[in-house]
């Protein structure tokens, strides 16, 4: 169930957003999900605890708040998967690989406008590269010559991010193989990741003082132009939903998170409707800032023991959780992590 929901979602959006049969798969799962819970009642303390916030959230704002127990069901298949993965890995990376590839590659050929540009057209490019990240890196641990290819077509998104964090992933994985004979003790991932997050508070508001100024007119940047503009409305209008993400923790929103339809980037841009473009504060403003960081807690579960091996992949996946914050993936990220590490960690030594 939990790889059925794994493959639905790394199918690009933009092709998903044309068949109603993804749609309907997802709410199965929901269905299929919660009778896999009754079957064997066996509860995380997350998803207990999304269970009070659903009922709290009911109480107080008057909300029947489904993502709740959406994500409750989600931590119940992750839990799960940290105990015990079917041993076909491989496999199953396989069939998603290539059917990933061929969509997105279809995709990609039909945006080329040759000779004078080289246009985009991909749909979500920046989730598009990320699901694409996943799969390459995989691929990249396990020798597997396909992650060239899956590089290559998240660079032809035009995704500056997946440029970004592809740069980090190499850098962090050139410095584990210039230091075999060192190794990562465990706590260094919870000290490498929390610093960071905090961190990337006071990158938005830094990017808002130094470039309020500016005045951005809206272009959305296409082709090869895109790796070359940073300062540009798209980042701009980023940073200061982040600044409003930041600016809305209260007392009560800890708990609860911020009523349905309130939070001001929602309704602060003509034409636009804007969460948070970062994990943590999305999850913020959707469920309460005590979830989102009982959320960054297991998220690093997978990556106790062996962090050397780990590491690259985790500073790949903390660039998009405070860069982009994958908001309606947020259950799917910890699956897909989880899958990519164990197969990293049953991988023979890379290079």
């Amino acid at each position: 169930m939990g790889f059925l929901l794994v493959m639905i979602y790394v199918i690009p959006m933009g092709f998903q957003d044309n068949f109603l049969i993804f749609t309907l798969l997802r709410y199965a799962f929901s269905l299929s999900a919660f009778l896999y819970l009754m079957k064997d009642p066996h509860i995380p303390f997350l998803s207990l605890l999304l269970f009070i916030l659903f009922l709290a959230k009911l109480l107080f704002y008057q909300e029947i708040g489904l993502d709740y127990l959406y994500l409750g069901l989600l931590f119940v298949i992750y839990q799960n998967w940290l105990e015990e993965l079917p041993r076909n890995l491989e496999d199953v990376f396989k069939v998603i690989s290539w059917l990933f590839i061929l969509m997105t590659f279809g995709q990609t050929i039909l945006s080329f406008d040759l000779p004078l540009t080289i246009n985009s057209t991909i749909p979500d490019r920046n989730y598009t590269g990320y699901f694409i990240g996943f799969l390459a890196i995989q691929a990249y641990y396990q020798a597997k010559r396909r992650c060239w290819l899956l590089f290559l077509l998240g660079i032809l998104t035009y995704s500056r991010l997946f440029l970004l964090s592809l740069l980090v992933f190499f850098l962090f994985e050139g410095l584990r193989l210039l230091s075999r004979q060192r190794s990562l003790a465990d706590y260094f991932a919870p000290l490498f990741y929390w610093p960071f997050q905090l961190l990337s508070g006071l990158v938005f508001y830094l990017y808002r003082y130094l470039f309020n100024q500016i005045d951005y007119t809206y272009q959305y940047q296409q082709g090869l132009s895109r790796f070359t503009s940073l300062l540009d409305a798209s980042n701009d209008l980023r940073s200061q939903v982040a600044i409003m993400g930041l600016e809305s923790i209260n007392p009560v929103t800890f708990f609860l998170g911020l009523p349905e339809g309130s939070f001001a980037g929602l309704k602060a841009f003509a034409g636009k409707t804007l969460y948070p473009h970062h994990t943590l504060l999305v999850l913020h403003v959707k469920f309460g800032l005590l979830t989102a960081i009982f959320y960054g807690i297991a998220f690093l579960a997978p990556f106790k023991g062996k962090l050397n091996q780990k590491f690259p992949f985790l500073a790949w996946l903390v660039m998009y959780q405070i860069f982009l914050g994958p908001s309606i993936f947020y259950g799917i990220e910890l699956l897909l992590t989880v899958l990519v590490v164990r197969s990293i960690t049953s991988s023979k030594e890379v290079l």
